[in-house]
């Protein structure tokens, strides 16, 4: 059963399975995909299992493969330790099930996925998963880079990292568990692509990193560690970047995340904590004791696992008193974006509670809308202010802003469309706002802005959702190509030229060939967004629009927001 296609044999035909592999890699299969052909390798290591003593230490080189030896590449990228769903209702819902990886879980995952096209440019389009830093894997079956890799003519590489307290972890001052340990993870997959690529007919200095939420700022990351500067010279980012509330945090707040965490383990008052947190022989007992710290942490937008802004291996120094122009890389492209409704689904993720439900049974169902009424809307900007630690001028400003008026007559609807605007400036558009600003105007690197916007007919979700966070990568990698089942018969065509027009904008922005006329180049004179959306493929002009989120994001200044750090939690 190959991870390729098996489900989709009549769109895929195995040409050989068993053909010998470049470096002594034997792939799992050689396919025709969009006339082109695609050998695929998988679950390839780039570095030593992060196991015993090497758990909570930076990655170690693998060694290389001898001249006699072959590595049979024919098996998916194991998932790194996490929490999957089980198969039940309502965790089966189409909308969720789409994100959980493969159950082969093991802490031996640093490994990655590659798909290599017969008819190529010589572009390398590197993916970094998103997850929260906490979850999803290379291997997971969306990010699958066959149809990708033939449409874009690029070689495609999906890569997995240390995730959760096993990648981001760190103890008291950086004392033996220093953090970011998944962030140097993904470097070292950089420099194995580096040193290898070129084999599989890849070119080093046509390396582009694209990834989704916390891929995507994890890629952002990387334009600030001297240790992957050369590694790669472009970026297309979806709905993360350094400066979003999320992406980071301070080192305290990863520092409690860890008490917390070794205290559940019973390590905590160990003499050598490190040796102690070694010495668990079940890596799932992390993943389940972060659960246990996420619950501890309360309700914030950020996770207790994730960027520390200063470690001493990744960032030399802390991120936060990092320039731009002195501190990025320089001399790069970026291609910047997030989808047109970001907020919606955590909206619902995190305000069910006030009235905004999802009947997954019929999603449609006019009782399960998310009408948000104007006692909802009152607490839950309360609960949006406290978390920011605001004050109550600052929510009434907040309110105000969006377009709230209480003493109007109650509109559930709009109240409901206003919080999802509100969401999608807090967690994404704002800090992506502002990293635009920061690149154009201290350096001379090209920046493309676009908005996704585009609803697939396969789409799971309420209607009013819109174009959810993460649904561009259903077309990213060419998903309607490999399910047409799931597609209405009518609007398949049409969701397959979407997929292929923007499959076509990232392999032509990797390689450097013309790029298509939707993409404006954002600079300091035209603040132009591109949308990506029903209108690639129709008769009309392609369009953009006017970048318009300054006066809104002035609310959420500075733009790096922390939730507050509990000073007594890790205390108890």
């Amino acid at each position: 059963m190959y991870y390729l296609s098996f489900q989709t044999f009549f769109i895929f035909s195995l040409l050989n399975s068993a053909i010998s592999g470049l470096l002594n890699y034997k792939p799992a299969g050689v396919y025709n995909i969009e006339n082109n052909t695609v050998t695929e390798y998988l679950g390839i290591p780039y570095a030593k299992p992060p196991t015993g003593k090497l758990r909570f230490m930076p990655p170690e080189e693998i060694d290389e493969l001898k001249e006699n030896k072959t590595f049979e590449a024919k098996y998916p990228a194991a998932t790194c330790p996490q929490f999957i769903p089980p198969n039940i209702f309502p965790y089966n819902f189409s909308g969720f099930s789409v994100w959980y990886p493969p159950r082969n879980i093991s802490e031996d995952c640093l490994q990655l996925n590659l798909w290599q096209p017969e008819k190529t440019t010589g572009g390398v389009i590197v993916m970094i998963h998103g997850g929260a830093y906490y979850s999803l894997s290379a291997s997971l079956d969306i990010f699958n880079g066959s149809v990708l890799a033939a449409v874009a003519r690029s070689v495609v590489v999906t890569i997995n990292y240390r995730i959760g307290a096993l990648g981001f972890a760190r103890w008291k001052d950086g004392k033996n568990i220093t953090g970011n340990m998944g962030l140097l993870d993904q470097q070292m997959a950089l420099k194995w692509i580096n040193q290898n690529i070129h084999l599989f007919g890849g070119k080093k200095d046509k390396v582009t990193l694209i990834g989704e939420h916390a891929g995507s700022s994890s890629a952002v990351a990387h334009l600030f560690a001297e240790g992957s500067k050369n590694f790669f010279s472009k970026i297309i980012t979806a709905s993360g970047t350094l400066e979003n509330i999320w992406a980071t945090q301070p080192n305290e707040y990863i520092e409690n995340s860890t008490v917390l965490l070794a205290k559940n383990l019973s390590c905590a008052d160990k003499t050598d904590v490190l040796s102690c947190l070694q010495n668990i022989s079940d890596p799932m007992a992390f993943v389940n004791s972060s659960n246990i710290v996420r619950r501890q942490m309360g309700l914030s937008f950020g996770f207790p696992f994730a960027i520390t802004q200063h470690d001493g291996k990744f960032f030399k120094t802390n991120i936060s008193d990092m320039s731009i122009d002195k501190d990025m890389k320089k001399n790069f492209s970026i291609m910047l974006g997030d989808t047109g409704n970001e907020g919606s689904f955590f909206l619902y993720n995190y305000f069910g509670k006030f009235g905004c439900t999802i009947n997954f049974t019929n999603v449609e169902d006019p009782s399960h809308q998310c009408l948000i009424n104007n006692t909802a809307f009152e607490n839950i900007t309360q609960i949006i202010t406290n978390v920011l630690g605001k004050d109550e001028e600052w929510r009434k400003k907040l309110q105000d802003q969006y377009g709230y008026n209480k003493d109007s007559n109650e509109d559930k609807v709009k109240n409901r469309n206003m919080l999802s605007k509100i969401m999608s400036d807090i967690l994404f558009d704002c800090g992506l706002k502002r990293f635009a600003e920061q690149i154009v105007n201290t350096t001379s690197s090209k920046v493309y802005y676009y908005i996704y916007n585009y609803t697939f007919s396969s789409n799971p979700w309420p209607k009013w959702m819109g174009a959810v966070h993460a649904s561009s990568m259903e077309a990213v990698f060419g998903y309607p190509y490999r399910y047409p089942q799931l597609y209405s018969s009518a609007l398949i065509e049409k969701d397959k030229n979407i997929s292929s027009y923007i499959m076509k904008i990232y392999g032509n922005f990797s390689s450097g060939t013309t790029l298509y006329s939707e993409l404006y180049e954002y600079n300091r004179t035209s603040k132009n967004v591109g949308v990506l959306d029903s209108m690639l493929t129709g008769p009309f002009p392609k369009y953009y629009i006017n970048d318009s989120y300054t006066q809104k994001c002035d609310l959420f200044s500075p733009y790096i927001l922390k939730p507050k750090i509990n000073e007594t939690i890790s205390k108890k």
